[in-house]
């Protein structure tokens, strides 16, 4: 049919003006022959198959039709596959595309094409980050394509099989998976073909693909060689390549997941295949039967197939037979063999097919449940040959099924609901297919009549027809056609169509012999194998209730049909134009028979006419009813007419029924764009009114509370002012109190000191005259250099130039600054003048007197304002009264006390008013007063609370006993005890086996038998140990001491004795350590009651007693102020106290004096410098410290203040090996020896040595002789020791000065009495000759002649004054990391600063002010950390707090030295820490009132289990013991009033020993109630309080398990909180070791994860915040628990967006555990490292920026952390975790030496090579480049010629040796085996390398870098980063091949090559999918794409990368 120009052409038939037949031909033709292909019919899409590729399927046409709606673009097969998930996003309902026409119309590729598009718009745009389901949906339909299309004579590409794929969706509309479903594959073609017509494609893909080793494998030949290839004729396609096929065929293998395996078992089963058909046979005369014709073909299926040849040639042979259980073989007839061996070989491809899909859906299964599917329906088009069987049958029955499931969406169902709804409307008429169907398959049709035949003995395909004609020879749809034998027809819609029933009932029986299975499923071909043995367990498990072929055929599509029947349909109607395959061919006659059979016109006309919209009208005005808004009314019917209206629709365009209201379809996309219209507009206006809303609602709320801030903000101000105010005031109180009672007591003391200085002997007046000379003339000669130094100052500007230190014109001048070491003796004509300033004192007097009276205008400005408050009062008491008058008690406390007579009235006189002080600023805290002596504070009384109920046997019958009495129970007994004493909490049963053992001991210690000195020692130290390490078993120690020494009825014979050994025990016990609380007052008791007892004894023993105790109770306080010891008394000690001697200690001064001091148990280092000072009227203690030394090594170990001087001693006697007894005995054997001052350092070897640390102004003058002498002595020592940097002209200057002061003046002797090294180091003497020292020393010498003794003492330690560093503490330290300095260095710490200083040239390097020093902390043992506020740093370099602060990391045993330095001299950082410390402005209170509103919370919410823990568990127990114990005593237990039954009391909040029995969180289910008392069983167990059962439960693993635990289960986490919350809660003991160890782990875990419920989170900061904070009213204070709260408390604070993966490691635990962090070492490609300290939230990302803080990596990019193990290495993600790879390192080589043997490391690496040829401007950066580049150069990732490695070798020996040397020994072989691959190692290279190391001569420095680098960059794909990886699905490419990725795009190149082979830029890459073993890449275009799936292990890696040179594209991109 022609068309005319004029014709106008539609895109929508229906709205075609004329519809009839020739119209929409017309419209057909004319759009298909304008390469319009698609044509719509309402919402069907109409496709004509083009015959030729055409460019409509782009990636941009993909774009363009996302998200459009079905008519507002041109038609296209995109359009319905969009309208489809559309339908899946919007309505979330199942969807459909049926695909219908003949073969050859283009089904198969509109599948492909659906497919596609689906796949493309469901993933996101990002390259690294494409789902690989997607591309295995594609790939599968390679594969299906392969092994079930073929070409045929109407079609090239024709599907011999039907299928439905689902296409599975997410919530979130995101594809998931997919399943295929398969319907009768045509097995027939495997075997025969028609002329002109193939086998499947898979054939001859693999004849014409394979590679020349894979057809030697496969044994594969021509195709024009094999029997099932060349019946027809035709065995290769035009255009068609079916090597290229082959290729994608293996990729999609590839990409599906098929291993080796599998993919050659496919491979050989189908070469199988064709060598089966080529087996023939020959005639057997003898029995009628077959032989195999050659042996040749059989062998090679036996080699493919690897089955038995001899079962192989009998089943192809014989018919196996199985009659009553008996099994019969028979030959086949000749006739029969070839249709077996066709059998055969169709239950092979047939049983190949099923396995395939079987592997594809398993690929493709989803990975979680689907919510919706789209399923497309590839199925046969209706077929018509020449010789129709079996399968034409079933493929017509499924078209004509299909038909009506047509028929009714688009007639039947339409015209029913028009007519149901009394919808005005003209009838159309259609083509029912009822009628075949029912002849088809209905109760007598033609299936059910094939079955009946089929399941009969004797049924053949005539008793088949025979049927058939007799049962439905009458049915209008049936015929028989004439002249036809063995045939029948019917009638089908689309024609009709006649059957030869010939193999009807073998096709349909489907049946595979036994011996068939049999055969294949003893296959060694483990593929094979498994796909036969599979069959036929599923056929012996089924028995004979096989369903035939069409049976199983009709129940598939009955159920795809009620599956389509569910989903919404969407209709493509592929029509075939021509029968020659002609590109845009139009063939009308074709055309028209297709549109008339599918009805085509019939469905124009109902869509024209119909409306396909139909909604009820409830559901219409529901959804639309905002269009009509207030005019709507009751009646929904009006409702939806008024809404139509509304819209402005035409009343053709719609119609009401009864029910529903009909609309068009442009109709009702006009009513939904007015309702997105309409809703848009309301939701702006909901957005406007709820923001406004929330805006206001946030304004409200803010500005409340700032009113209520503001309130707080006044009444915190006003109470603080009040606070102060009243501070003030007593401060003030207590200063004049103590101004008027110092006064008058040093005016009294003054003359008492006069009146007996006159008694005393006129020589000690007389030495005191002298030293007070002595220091008035030292104080004058300061104050005359003092005054030249300020005159000196004041000419400053006039002069130009210093004068000398000593007047010599011949010596050398050099500039010098004022004041600095080279002008030490510039002062000495200070001494010329007298002081002038002889009035200080009146100064100093007037001075005071101002103080004073600004303390008067101080009291007045206090209490002016609380006057003008309290006026009105006064004056109602007082009226008429002009002042109130001051209280006669407050009068009284005010004034001083009366002075007495003696004194006389002028010099105590004095003229200061008191002012008012309020009388609550005066009172006092009233002190209860104890008494010990009474009933109450016994021991008795105690016992009765605390003891265990001791039992004893009595009479002759064992297990009698009776309750032991209170005086025998707290008596002495010889017999051992058999429970503990005290009670122990249930959970402390270890301390009470413990108890027998102590006991035991006591008993040893008791009978202190001579001959066991040691062992008596030994069980002393034993148990003062266990007590100092477990404080809860001190209170039984001491109470089994008490008991011991108190008498029994009937004392034993060495009573006295044992009582004097008890109470010297108890005297080394009570001075270690002290009882608890609860004990503590009936201790005290005790002891006085002792003391008092035994008052005024002269008996010997009662004598000790009462000295025992009085030493007990003299050192009580001091030990409780101190705290507990350290370590066990000395042996030194025990002597000592036995024999009641005091212990001297004696110190060296370094003025070579020493003084003693004598010790008690508890003295502590201030204790005796306090006293040393004294000995040497010293005044100011301040500064002053001990230090001492051991034999071991002669260095000095600091003694801190507090520490006791006992563990001191200790701690000498541990150092010394003799044994404990021989020490004791030597005591014992020489008791005169411990009268000896020195008997301390005798006998240990020690050295005790005074000096003064702290120097807070060290150029201040000290008047005080003996100090003045002492901190001389201690600088010469100093200088001495090269801590100061000294010139050699001050040295010699010192020396001579110090020699004026000893000697006097210059003479030759006294000259000679100078021994220099006396002064100096060897290091500096060394710097001149002797000689010169000497000349030099004596010409300084001259110069001082006529100084005296004082001068010359003031003069040197004026010139001391000045020297650089004077007053500073110099240590030796090793910086811990990496820097450009030394690793030893000194740290000089004075006043103001710290100094870096570089040991050789004394100079800093480094300087710091504690302005600058932001903390500093002593992380671990020997290690100090200081963090310096950093000044070099820009705003734009810092990120955050930490990148303000630099960190330096030093080792030094001194570490606790100068952090106590530190702190001392940092007044800042002083305040700081106090700040934090005690965070005095914060109102415990509060915080308690925070934790008070987060525990109830806690109730609201009904978090926890009701009653609580301790309620319910804990009270039984105790009630039931407390119980037994009342009976026993005749008492009754009282109750627990503060316990609720169904409540929570505090005992359930806090603390307790107990193990739970239930959680303490609301769990419900058993087992993770049951987990969570486990899990507070292994916390106990942790801390030490539960003794472990299973030898497993060790601390670190309990923490890993609990901490794995809390990270997969949300609840338990919530519980683990909770419990440790519990066990850090008001613990009785503060900082035990079983509540430190609960904070550390509290500690870890908080680290690692949070709790997820908001309320216990809030919980948690409430209860930290609460223990961070010291209660300074407490009198225990929590110091220990307070600084882990701190720590807590911060770690909770940092950001974790990302959570841990792991729990930590045992190297994060341990480090943990001491409150720091692990370490970890980071190492650059140079060699260097530097360690990193790793917090648990810490990624990849965070150590970076960490290591570019250092200066030479400020500036670098690219570069990030790589796991290297051996020669494997893994790119790190940013978002790594490093707390995660230290766990994983330590698990999976935990039982490997690869951590400890750093063969695992973490390296620094360039990963990102941007502009790789141009080199770096950073040097460093270029330096590790170059390193980087040659590690990839031995691992074989970059190539290299031999003439290049040799070539390299000569840069590397340049760079090591220098200049080639004729003589110069160079190992080129070892620099060989350093730089180049093993794969290149020869001779030769050596040689060729030393001619090119000949020429580099004189290339050095820089010049050889830029060369050696220019070398390096020589490769064009210098920088990239290099993978290995295999392919296997195309001959283009190697199998083993590089890809390599740079900034310009991968690139594809053979290993070891320059040259790439393939290279694809960034922009064309479409998809990058990576899985765990491979890599998809696809290039170009959806239409036109080139696919690579690549294996490697690194596939993730390498979609990284490309995702992130993807990234700085565009942001280069951007920036331009």
């Amino acid at each position: 049919m022609a068309t005319s120009d004029s014709f106008i052409e539609v895109e929508d038939m229906t709205t075609l003006s004329e519809l009839s037949e020739s119209a929409i031909l017309q419209n057909l033709e004319h759009r298909y022959k304008n390469q319009k292909i698609y044509t719509y019919t309402g919402s069907i899409l109409v496709a004509m198959n083009p015959f030729k590729l055409i460019n409509i399927y782009s990636g941009e046409k993909v774009k363009e039709y996302h998200s459009a709606r079905i008519h507002e673009l041109p038609p296209h097969i995109f359009a319905i596959a969009e309208c489809a998930y559309s339908n899946v996003c919007n309505e979330s309902e199942d969807q459909a595309v049926i695909i219908s026409g003949e073969s050859g119309a283009g089904k198969s590729e509109s599948t492909k094409y659906i497919l596609q598009y689906l796949t493309a718009v469901t993933t996101t745009q990002d390259a690294s980050n494409q789902s690989w389901i997607e591309q295995q949906i594609l790939e599968s339909n390679t594969v299906l394509e392969s092994f079930g299309n073929a070409k045929t004579v109407r079609n090239n590409n024709s599907s011999r099989f039907g299928k439905f794929i689902q296409v599975l969706f997410k919530d979130t509309h995101q594809i998931i998976g997919a399943n295929i479903i398969n319907y009768l594959l045509e097995k027939s073609r495997i075997v025969q073909q028609a002329p002109s017509e193939r086998n499947y494609h898979v054939f001859y893909e693999l004849l014409d693909g394979a590679t020349p080793e894979e057809r030697e494998k496969y044994l594969l030949d021509d195709p024009e060689n094999f029997h099932y290839l060349n019946q027809s004729g035709c065995v290769s396609l035009d255009g068609v390549s079916d090597k290229e096929n082959f290729r994608n065929l293996k990729l999609a293998f590839s990409v599906l997941k098929m291993n080796d395996n599998q993919i050659e078992g496919t491979f050989k089963i189908i070469s199988g295949i064709l060598h089966l058909g080529n087996v023939k046979f020959t005639e057997n005369t003898s029995n009628e039967g077959a032989d195999i014709d050659g042996e040749d073909e059989i062998d090679n299926v036996v080699k493919l197939l690897s089955c038995d040849k001899e079962k192989l040639k009998s089943a192809l042979l014989n018919k196996k037979l199985v009659i009553a259980r008996e099994v019969t073989i028979s030959p086949l007839k000749f006739s029969q063999v070839f249709d077996n061996r066709d059998s055969i070989a169709k239950i092979l491809y047939d049983f190949l097919f099923d396995k395939l899909l079987e592997i594809i859906n398993k690929s493709l299964t989803a990975s979680q449940k689907a919510s919706n599917f789209v399923g497309v329906l590839d199925i046969f088009g209706f077929e018509v040959f020449e010789n129709n069987s079996f399968e034409q049958l079933c493929i017509n029955y499924t078209n004509e099924k299909l038909q009506q499931f047509f028929n009714h969406f688009i007639f039947k169902l339409e015209q029913q609901e028009y007519d149901k709804e009394n919808i005005k409307w003209d009838k159309i008429s259609f083509v029912d297919n009822q009628n075949t169907l029912e002849l088809i398959e209905g109760k007598l049709g033609v299936y059910s009549l094939l079955d009946d035949e089929t399941r009969f003995p004797k049924g053949s395909d005539n008793g088949f027809l025979d049927k058939i004609n007799d049962k439905l020879g009458k049915h209008e749809s049936f015929f028989k056609p004439p002249k036809k034998r063995d045939v029948f027809g019917i009638k089908h819609y689309a024609g009709e169509v006649v059957y030869n029933v010939k193999g009807f009932l073998d096709k349909n029986k489907d049946s595979v012999q036994d011996d068939i299975y049999e055969l294949f499923s003893n296959s060694t071909n483990d593929f094979i194998k498994e796909i036969f043995k599979k069959k036929w367990e599923l056929k012996q498990s089924l028995g004979k209730k096989m369903p035939t072929a069409g049976a199983q055929f009709k129940n598939q599509l009955t159920s795809l049909v009620k599956t389509l029947g569910q989903t919404t349909p969407h209709y493509v109607r592929c029509i075939k134009p021509n029968h020659e395959k002609t590109a845009f061919g139009y063939n009308l006659d074709l055309v028209t028979a297709q549109l008339r059979y599918s009805g085509m016109l019939d469905t124009i006309r109902i869509r024209k006419a119909g409306y396909p919209m139909r909604i009820t009208f409830d559901e219409f005005v529901k959804k639309y009813r905002c269009i009509a808004v207030l005019e709507c009314t009751n009646d929904n019917k009006e409702n939806s007419i008024l809404i139509v209206k509304k819209t402005g629709i035409s009343d053709a365009e719609w119609q009401t029924g009864s029910t529903k209201i009909f609309l068009k379809q442009d109709a009702y996309s006009k009513v939904q764009d007015l309702y997105q219209q309409i809703i848009a507009e309301k939701i702006i206006c909901i957005q406007k009114v709820v923001r406004g809303y929330l805006y206001h609602k946030k304004y409200m709320k803010m500005k409340s509370a700032a009113e209520v801030l503001n309130r707080n903000i006044k009444m915190y101000i006003y109470k603080e002012k009040y606070k102060k105010q009243k501070e003030a005031i007593v401060k003030i109180q207590a200063v004049v109190r103590g101004w008027f009672v110092r006064s008058y007591y040093k005016q009294l003391k003054k003359k008492q000191e006069e009146a007996e200085r006159k008694q005393k002997q006129p020589d000690v007046q007389e030495n005191d005259k002298i030293k007070e000379k002595k220091e008035e003339e030292l104080k004058n000669l300061q104050m005359k250099i003092q005054k030249h130094e300020s005159k000196k100052l004041n000419n400053k500007a006039t002069t130009a130039k210093k004068t000398p230190i000593i007047t010599d014109e011949s010596a050398p001048t050099s500039p010098k600054k004022p004041g600095g070491v080279d002008d030490l003796f510039s002062f000495l004509d200070a001494f010329e003048g007298d002081i002038k300033d002889i009035n200080a004192a009146s100064k100093a007097d007037a001075v005071i007197n101002n103080m004073f009276d600004d303390l008067d205008n101080l009291f007045n400005e206090v209490f002016e304002e609380d006057k003008k408050e309290k006026e009105k009062k006064e004056k109602a008491v007082t009226i008429g009264e002009e002042h109130v008058v001051m209280p006669e008690e407050l009068k009284n406390l005010a004034q001083p006390e009366p002075e007495p007579e003696k004194v006389e009235p002028e010099e105590v006189e004095f003229n200061y008013q008191v002012p008012k002080i309020p009388l609550w600023a005066m009172q006092e805290e009233e002190k209860v007063e104890i008494d010990y002596y009474s009933e109450e504070y016994s021991m008795q009384t105690y016992a009765e609370k605390n003891f265990e109920i001791q039992s004893k046997n009595v009479g002759t019958f064992r297990g009698k006993s009776i309750k032991m009495e209170w005086n025998e129970m707290l008596s002495y007994t010889k017999y051992p005890i058999s429970i503990s004493i005290t009670q122990f909490s249930k959970g402390y049963e270890r301390y009470a086996a413990l108890s027998l053992e102590l006991f035991k001991l006591l008993q040893k210690i008791l009978e202190n038998n001579q001959k066991k000195v040691d062992e008596t020692l030994s069980a002393i130290i034993t148990i003062i140990h266990t007590g100092i390490e477990n404080p809860d078993i001190r209170d039984e120690i001491l109470v089994q001491i008490c008991k011991q020494v108190t008498a029994p009825e009937k004392p034993p014979k060495n009573w006295n004795d044992i009582l004097f050994n008890g109470w010297v025990f108890l005297a080394l016990v009570a001075n270690t350590f002290t009882p608890s609380k609860s004990f503590s007052k009936y201790f005290n008791g005790f002891i006085k009651r002792a003391i008092k007892d035994n008052e005024n004894a002269t008996d010997e023993t009662k004598k000790a007693i009462h000295y025992y105790a009085s030493l007990i109770e003299s050192n009580y306080k001091a030990l409780n102020m101190n705290g507990c010891k350290k370590y066990p008394p000395s042996v030194f000690e025990i002597f000592m106290i036995r024999n009641k001697q005091k212990i001297t200690f004696e110190v060296n001064l370094l003025n070579k004096t020493k003084n003693s001091v004598e010790l008690t148990s508890t003295s502590v280092s201030s204790d005796v410098i306090k006293e040393i000072l004294k000995m040497n009227g010293i005044k100011d203690i301040n500064g002053w410290s001990l230090y001492y030394t051991s034999h071991q090594d002669n260095v000095q170990k600091f003694i801190k203040s507090s520490e006791y001087i006992s563990d001191i001693i200790a701690e000498w006697e541990s150092l010394n090996k003799n044994e404990n007894s021989n020490i004791y005995n030597e005591l014992k054997m020489n008791p005169n020896f411990t009268q000896n001052k020195n008997a301390l350092n005798q006998l240990y070897c020690c050295k005790v040595i005074l000096k003064k640390r702290l120097f807070r102004n060290p150029k201040e003058n000290i008047t005080n002789l003996a100090e003045h002498e002492l901190i001389i002595c201690q600088a010469l020592e100093n200088i001495k020791h090269d801590w100061y940097n000294i010139p050699l002209t001050s040295n010699q200057q010192i020396i001579a000065l110090k020699a004026q002061q000893l000697y006097g003046d210059y003479s030759p002797e006294n000259m000679r009495k100078i021994i220099i090294e006396d002064y100096l180091s060897s290091f500096t003497i060394s710097k001149l000759s002797s000689s010169e020292w000497e000349e030099a020393i004596a010409k300084n010498y001259q110069k001082l002649i006529g100084k005296s003794n004082m001068e010359a003492n003031v003069l040197l330690f004026e010139a001391i004054k000045q020297l650089e560093n004077y007053g500073s503490t110099v240590f030796n330290v090793k910086y811990k990391g990496f820097w450009s300095y030394s690793e030893n260095i000194q740290l000089s710490i004075s006043n103001c600063k710290v100094d870096f200083i570089i040991p050789k040239t004394k100079n800093a390097f480094m300087s710091f002010k504690y302005n600058d020093i932001q903390n500093w902390e002593v992380p671990e043992k020997n290690v100090i950390t200081l963090k310096i506020i950093s000044k070099d740093k820009t705003d734009e370099d810092i990120s955050d707090d930490k990148d303000k602060l630099d960190i330096y990391s030093f080792l030094s045993p001194n570490s606790e030295e100068i952090a106590t330095l530190l702190k001392d001299y940092s007044l800042k950082q002083t305040d700081r820490k106090n700040k934090d410390k005690g965070d005095l402005n914060i109102d415990i209170g509060v915080l308690k009132k925070d934790v008070d509103k987060a525990k109830a919370a806690l109730l609201e919410k009904k978090l926890l289990r009701l009653p609580g823990p301790d309620s319910i568990s804990r009270n039984k127990a105790s009630t039931l013991m407390r119980g037994t114990i009342a009976m026993t005593m005749n008492m009754k237990p009282k109750p627990n009033l503060n316990i609720s039954p169904n409540g929570y009391s505090d005992c359930d909040w806090d603390y307790s020993k107990y193990r739970i029995s239930n959680s303490i969180t609301n769990i419900s289910a058993s087992d993770d109630d049951q987990k969570a008392v486990t899990i507070h069983s292994s916390l106990l167990i942790y801390a030490g309080i539960v003794s472990a059962v299973n030898p497993n439960d060790k601390p670190n693993k309990i923490i890993q398990n609990v901490i794995q635990t809390a990270m997969e289960s949300p609840v338990l986490c919530d519980e683990i909180y909770m419990q440790l919350i519990k066990l850090t809660s008001n613990c009785p003991d503060p900082n035990s070791k079983a509540v430190l160890s609960f904070w550390e782990f509290l500690y870890i875990i908080i680290g690692i994860v949070l709790p997820p419920t908001p309320e216990i989170l809030n919980y948690l900061k409430a209860h930290l915040r609460l223990y961070r904070v010291i209660d300074n009213k407490s009198k225990r204070k929590r110091t220990e628990e307070n600084e882990r709260a701190k720590k807590c408390y911060k770690e909770l604070l940092k950001p974790r967006n990302i959570p841990r993966v792991y729990p930590p490691s045992n190297n994060e635990i341990n480090a943990m555990r001491r409150l720091t962090f692990p370490r970890i070492r980071v190492y650059f490609m140079d060699g260097t490292f530097k360690a990193v300290m790793v917090e648990p939230s810490m990624t990849v990302q965070d150590i970076c920026k960490n290591l570019k803080q250092r200066p030479e990596l400020k500036n670098i990019n690219g570069f990030t952390l790589f796991e290297t193990y051996g020669h494997n290495e893994r790119k790190m993600e940013n978002n790594e975790k490093i707390g995660d790879l230290l766990y994983k390192w330590e698990n999976e080589f935990e039982n490997t030496d690869a951590i400890a043997n750093n063969d695992l490391r973490i390296v620094f690496k360039k990963h990102l090579f941007i502009n790789a040829m141009k080199p770096s401007d950073n040097y460093y950066e270029e330096t590790l480049i170059k390193f980087q580049i040659l590690e990839e150069v031995i691992k074989e990732k970059y190539p290299l010629t031999s003439s290049e490695a040799a070539f390299l070798m000569a840069l590397e020996t340049q760079f090591e040796y220098g200049d080639y040397k004729e003589n110069g020994n160079v190992n080129f072989k070892e620099i060989m085996q350093k730089i180049v691959p093993s794969s290149l190692w020869s001779a030769e290279i050596c040689e060729i390398a030393k001619l090119e190391y000949k020429k580099l001569s004189g290339l050095v420095g820089e010049d050889l870098d830029a060369v050696f680098m220019f070398f390096l960059r020589s490769w064009e794909l210098f920088g990239s980063s290099i993978f290995k990886i295999t392919q296997n699905f195309t001959d283009e490419l190697p199998i083993r091949c590089w890809l390599a990725i740079n900034d310009k795009g991968i690139h594809l190149l053979s290993c070891n090559s320059r040259v790439p082979i393939v290279s694809h830029d960034f922009e064309s890459i479409t998809s990058c999918s990576p899985s765990q073993n491979s890599i998809m890449i696809v290039i170009d275009s959806v239409e036109k794409s080139k696919k690579y799936v690549l294996n490697t292990i690194e596939a993730n890696i390498i979609a990284n990368i490309i995702q992130e040179f993807i990234e700085c594209t565009k942001n280069s991109e951007d920036k331009s």
